[in-house]
């Protein structure tokens, strides 16, 4: 993990706030990861929970979410700084909260991501 990875967590979700505040809800859009996944880093790091991710969550809603499944070749590098292990429990942590908070089960895909 980072030197301060609560306080960077924290700045990566009002990063995504600010942008999905300002993309247009007519078109179609993909981010990368939504702010859903804030929840999952900051438990797996085991920091407090502010209320304003909570607050985030309440406003983020996806019509249609795609899950890859975690990658078999896992490499830690200048981004990816959770061990495979890490990733995992990630990955599962945010398709609950996926699941429970942002789409429900009929707007969720889950893909097998073989390379």
């Amino acid at each position: 993990m980072r030197a301060d990875e609560k306080k960077f967590q924290y700045a990566i979700l009002e990063h995504k706030i600010a942008i999905e505040r300002k993309h247009l809800k007519d078109i179609l859009t993909f981010f990368d990861r939504g702010i859903h996944d804030t929840l999952a880093y900051l438990q797996l790091g085991k920091f407090e929970i502010e209320s304003a991710v909570y607050e985030a969550m309440k406003d983020a809603s996806y019509k249609k979410v795609f899950l890859l499944e975690p990658l078999n070749t896992y490499k830690i590098d200048y981004a990816r700084t959770e061990t495979a292990s890490e990733s995992l429990k990630l990955n599962k942590l945010y398709m609950k909260y996926l699941l429970h908070m942002a789409c429900g089960q009929s707007t969720f895909c889950r893909v097998n991501n073989t390379v």
